[in-house]
């Protein structure tokens, strides 16, 4: 059973022993709180390209734990798997322990990472696994959030220089940025004493909360788009609609019920949806919702529909009438005891999936509470939410 102890060392560091079955292995992250989104306009991609440059390392045969790492808008992810014994976890904490002070950083590597990156940004933009991705990204992103995409922008990535890396290392890679996940069996290593001997000696220097350098209005212009896919096989309709993924909220409760109304929402508009197709004598044979978070205040929720062979213009036409009437008619014929099981059982369902790690991560860099032990009943408090509050969810979006 997982069971997680969250804890802050001496130099202000965070620490998650995120106790779990992982067989002779475990799992080691660090996850330092800065992201693309805290760039200035001239760093554009600098987050990224640092991540490259402090797991130069692991090109090295000497280093036999593998690794690899993950820039986005909010934070920088280095993830280590090592044998669960003291000597294997000592190895690694070391070069976590040097990717924090910099030590990993070496200039003669540089314009082998500079390749590296740009060969990776090549492939972001051309190649057709990314082309759908970034068609999504120019029409549904508000340009502030567009220029930050992780990656970068290629005229910044062939110019940063040795100093530049240096200098936004120094200034994000701080103690109270910065936190270590250690998840795996425990029970034969005591983890915390491990910790607090190998990461104590990093300076306890803090710095202010850095804020993102996004200054301009963030509000998309357009709220959702509708896209028809072709298959081989058979016609997909994705209709994709951004929305605000983590609302603001002071307590465990109140984020709960901004998930369930959202939950509750895109439940009716999928209902609505399917509703109108059928009434045209169109057999829904498949819906999906899944979420994709991009930033901090944005996801994209995505239906999937395999439909008849109608024109496009149609398709898109039935799926507006779906959206600006069918939706708001959903939630006023809904049954709200009915919705409310509904969305719980979902909400409960997708918490349960979520594992020990991604939780802590979420817990440090978006301050999204862990689910309690007594889920049920917190749940149950915060599902207590009306046809207004989604009424006003579906205005938002269509408005």
């Amino acid at each position: 059973m997982e069971h997680v102890e969250k804890g802050q060392l001496k130099n202000a560091m965070t620490y998650y022993i995120c106790n779990a079955e992982t067989g002779e292995d475990c799992i080691l992250y660090c996850i330092v709180k800065t992201g693309s989104r805290t760039e200035k306009n001239n760093q554009s991609g600098i987050s990224h390209f640092l991540e490259h440059m402090c797991l130069e390392f692991t090109r090295d045969s000497t280093f036999k734990n593998r690794a690899n790492g993950l820039t986005n808008y909010e934070s920088t992810l280095f993830q280590f798997y090592c044998k669960n014994n003291e000597k294997s976890i000592n190895e690694v904490l070391d070069k976590i322990y040097e990717i924090i002070n910099g030590e990993v950083l070496n200039e003669a590597l540089m314009e082998n990472v500079r390749r590296d990156v740009i060969a990776e940004w090549k492939i972001q933009m051309i190649s057709e696994g990314y082309i759908e991705r970034n068609e999504i990204y120019s029409k549904l992103l508000p340009k502030p959030i567009l220029d930050k995409i992780p990656i970068g922008q290629i005229e910044k990535i062939k110019k940063f220089n040795f100093k530049e890396l240096c200098e936004f290392h120094q200034t994000h890679y701080v103690p109270n940025r910065i936190a270590i996940i250690c998840e795996g069996n425990f029970e034969k290593v005591n983890i915390r004493n491990i910790l607090n001997r190998e990461m104590w000696g990093h300076s306890d220097a803090t710095k202010e909360e850095l804020k993102p350098n996004i200054t301009e209005d963030v509000q998309p212009t357009k709220r959702f788009e509708i896209k028809l896919k072709k298959v081989p096989t058979k016609k997909m309709l994705i209709l994709q609609i951004i929305i605000s993924v983590y609302g603001d909220s002071n307590s465990t409760s109140s984020y709960y019920k901004n998930e369930l109304i959202k939950v509750a929402a895109l439940t009716l508009l999928e209902k609505a949806v399917s509703q109108t197709l059928n009434n045209l004598g169109i057999q829904v044979d498949e819906a999906v919702m899944y979420e994709n978070a991009l930033t901090i205040n944005f996801g994209i929720i995505t239906l999937e529909f395999v439909s008849s062979n109608l024109k496009k213009q149609a398709l898109e036409d039935i799926l507006l009438e779906a959206i600006y009437i069918g939706w708001k008619s959903e939630l006023k014929n809904s049954v709200m005891g009915k919705l409310n099981e509904e969305v719980l059982k979902t909400i409960s369902k997708k918490r349960n999936q979520t594992n020990c790690s991604r939780k802590c991560i979420n817990n440090f860099v978006f301050n999204e509470p862990f689910c309690p032990s007594n889920q049920e009943s917190l749940l149950y408090q915060a599902i207590q939410f009306s046809q207004q509050d989604i009424s006003k969810f579906i205005y938002e979006i269509i408005n």
